[in-house]
């Protein structure tokens, strides 16, 4: 049985280009569908690598999840949080982001027809954000370095605490089969707040 793959960035755009070079304003919707879809892939790419090594596995398949429809909090939140590199959105890019978004919205929910200079606009846009977005390798190396020894200084005594926190809610009950429930209850409570914590607190290092 075949592994799904996805297509990168790179194929996505060479078929929007091979759709848009078709001349047909039919294919030019398309063409705007698949550079979009270009750039989502490019900022999933470079966002979710980086944050796993900032705050771990578990709270970025959190944050990934909590995220699928929600593209601009990976643009505009998770790339400077995750890489260090600036994303303005009083910006020329952004704005012109949030034209192509609205184009791409457009033709996806109301089969709006596009003109072939839409389509090369949203296309040389995608261009211009991944080639910004290739960046972010060179700001992670500058920005990452002392956030992250901090992030994971923080992260070891988050996990102490809920230890602690969770050993005294076993040890309020003198039989533990009896309050086995109430302390895992109670640990999954502290545990999914630590997550948040530790998210709010490496925004923190990154806004300050």
């Amino acid at each position: 049985m075949d592994l799904e793959t996805n297509l990168t960035p790179a194929e996505l755009l060479e078929t929007a280009e091979r759709l848009f070079a078709a001349e047909d304003q039919n294919m030019y919707r398309a063409a705007i569908l698949e550079a979009i879809t270009a750039l989502e892939a490019n900022v999933r790419d470079k966002a979710f690598p980086a944050l796993q090594l900032k705050v771990g596995s578990d709270l970025t398949k959190w944050l990934e999840e909590k995220t699928r429809m929600d593209f601009e909090t990976r643009l505009g939140l998770f790339i400077p949080l995750a890489t260090g590199l600036k994303v303005n959105k009083k910006d020329k890019l952004w704005d012109n982001y949030k034209k192509s978004k609205e184009i791409r919205n457009k033709v996806t929910h109301s089969g709006t027809r596009v003109t072939r200079k839409q389509a090369r606009f949203v296309i040389d846009t995608v261009y211009e954000w991944i080639e910004y977005l290739n960046q972010a390798q060179e700001a992670l190396k500058d920005h990452g370095r002392e956030t992250t020894e901090t992030l994971g200084r923080f992260i070891q005594a988050s996990a102490r605490l809920e230890r602690v926190i969770y050993s005294a809610v076993v040890k309020s009950g003198a039989d533990e089969n009896n309050f086995g429930e109430k302390a895992h209850r109670w640990r999954n409570y502290v545990g999914y707040h630590l997550l948040m914590i530790r998210f709010l607190t490496n925004y923190m290092n990154y806004v300050l």
